[in-house]
């Protein structure tokens, strides 16, 4: 046995097709850029980009400026977070580091100090790693070479901080990044008809600054870190604070302003981190907007209800089964109306729902599983109405009945016999074995009696049992006879019986058949009964042209 017959052995159809669908779903995310995942919603985007803003209070930003090289920085940075734990009830509830570890520059030890004191004091740190190529939109396989995986390796988790955003402050239902040449992003702004979202130049990089109420803001949200200061700390760009800021419970991100300019007039930096407001830094349970896994079980359920749909559908028309490009119609047309209905659902419950992706993989998920299904059925209906017109226009010379308890003889010697026999043209005859396969299911007698139907000679090997009903119950030789003798009885059949293992037409046969004459002698076990069939079967074809 081959290894592809032992798969289809061992693996039913269904989980094959689920595991190469799931394959396919798997190769698909691969191809849409990273950000198309994990981008903040459109509403909050365009909220940011308007630059009035108001993030929760839970959220503090903090400045360390750069000064002097790598290393005093770095010094700086580890000296501040080793800080925050002195205070045990003045704790955050996360730290995110808005800033990149080049591989190869020194100083990071203080920070992996820092990091590993805050994490004893239970103080989750998440990091900012971009995994983008340089000045370009594709993801980069190496992007580990570029960093010190040492501090990022020690952190709780990673995110990346760019963030595309639209030239648009209009909400939408489909979140479009600009295409970078391949072809999923031009698909998705294809399918989102908004070609003017996307102007910037390829490998060009948006970001999201925040506006000058939030650098304003008098609730100590954004801070920066000043060793002069007597507790370290001061107001962004204003004075000293006389004490600790309220750092409990908070989410306290870090980065350094000077670094992140914004491309717009009149709003300074900083740019913020797509995480600082997500679920990556504990605000909650995973939302299911922005959760892999739930989009990977909302397009299978999606597609699954669809193509229930869709078979629903097919029962309706049935005259466009088997046509293809209809089946695609009906397939896509409820594909794309069921992940609608879900973004509608989202838009009603205070969410813009930024993912193209969901739509797009349920409608090839669904097409992919309707073709497949349809053209199983197609494949089958054609496949069952040629073995059906095979069985009706069929026509066997001999049709062989016996009580299969007596195979061995019919096998061994009865068969090669009648194989031996050549017609005047030299063509050997069409033999017709009754066997117990064909007995099985509910339509078992009209596929035996097309046979017969359709059969010259009908060849009864008689036996004490054949008359008996076999380990169903059924009495199926009885029934070939009775069906034999109709033919008979038109002159459409010969019957030719073979009495064998001592069958006694007086005792044996049942009252209601007529006397069977045998070809020749009481028993197939005269000398010459295999030459008189010969002959009888040979004259019984002749006198059927």
């Amino acid at each position: 046995m081959s290894g592809t017959e032992q798969i289809r052995r061992f693996i039913p159809a269904w989980a094959r097709h689920a595991m190469v669908g799931t394959a396919g779903f798997l190769l698909l995310l691969g191809l849409f850029q990273w950000d198309v995942m994990h981008e903040l919603d459109a509403r909050l985007a365009t909220r940011l980009q308007a630059g009035n803003a108001a993030f929760s209070k839970d959220i503090v930003l903090v400045d360390v400026p750069k000064g002097g090289g790598i290393p005093e920085f770095r010094a700086r940075l580890g000296g501040m977070l080793q800080g925050m734990t002195t205070q045990p009830g003045n704790l955050p509830r996360t730290v995110g580091l808005d800033m990149w570890f080049e591989a190869e520059t020194p100083g990071h030890e203080r920070v992996l100090a820092g990091i590993t004191a805050l994490q004893d004091q239970k103080v989750p740190v998440i990091g900012a790693v971009n995994i983008y190529k340089e000045n370009r939109d594709g993801l980069d396989a190496d992007y580990d070479k570029r960093h010190i995986m040492a501090v990022y390796g020690r952190m709780d988790g990673v995110g990346h901080n760019a963030i595309n955003n639209p030239s648009s402050s209009d909400a939408w239902a489909f979140y479009v990044p600009c295409p970078g040449g391949q072809w999923p992003m031009a698909m998705a702004v294809l399918l989102a008809g908004q070609q003017g979202m996307c102007d910037r130049e390829d490998g060009a990089e948006r970001r999201i600054p925040l506006g000058e109420p939030l650098l304003q803001s008098p609730t100590h949200q954004v801070l920066g870190f000043d060793q002069v200061c007597p507790f370290g700390w001061r107001q962004y760009g204003g004075e000293c604070l006389s004490s600790q800021p309220q750092l409990r419970n908070r989410i306290v991100v870090v980065g350094r302003f000077a670094d992140d300019p914004s491309p717009y007039a009149g709003r300074p930096g900083p740019e913020i981190i797509a995480w600082a407001v997500n679920d990556l830094l504990g605000l909650g349970g995973r939302s299911m907007l922005n959760n892999a896994a739930m989009h990977l079980l909302l397009a299978l359920l999606t597609s699954g209800v669809a193509l229930l749909f869709f078979v629903g559908l097919l029962r309706f028309f049935r005259r466009w089964r088997l046509n293809p490009s209809r089946i695609a119609l009906v397939a896509g047309g409820v594909a794309l109306l069921l992940p609608v209905g879900l973004i509608s659902l989202a838009r009603l419950l205070g969410h813009d729902f930024s993912q193209i992706l969901l739509p797009v993989l349920t409608l090839l998920l669904t097409l992919a599983l309707a073709t497949h299904y349809q053209g199983t059925i197609a494949l089958g209906a054609e496949q069952a109405r040629k073995a059906l017109l095979d069985m009706d226009f069929a026509a066997y010379d001999v049709f062989v009945s016996y009580r299969h308890s007596h195979r061995d003889w019919v096998e061994g010697t009865l068969k090669p016999m009648l194989e031996a026999i050549r017609r005047v043209d030299g063509r050997t005859l069409s033999l017709f074995f009754d066997s117990e396969g064909i007995y099985s299911g509910n339509s078992w007698a009209n596929r035996l009696g097309r046979v017969i139907h359709e059969s010259r000679v009908f060849l009864a090997i008689l036996t004490p049992d054949y008359f008996e009903p076999n380990a169903q119950g059924r009495k199926v030789c009885e029934w070939e006879m009775e069906q034999a003798l109709q033919r008979h009885a038109e002159n459409a059949m010969t019957i030719l019986p073979v009495f064998h293992a001592g069958y006694d037409p007086e005792q044996n046969t049942p009252s209601k058949l007529p006397h069977l004459r045998p070809i020749q002698g009481s028993s197939s076990t005269a000398p010459n009964w295999a030459e008189k069939a010969r002959e009888r079967i040979l004259d019984a074809l002749d006198k059927e042209k």
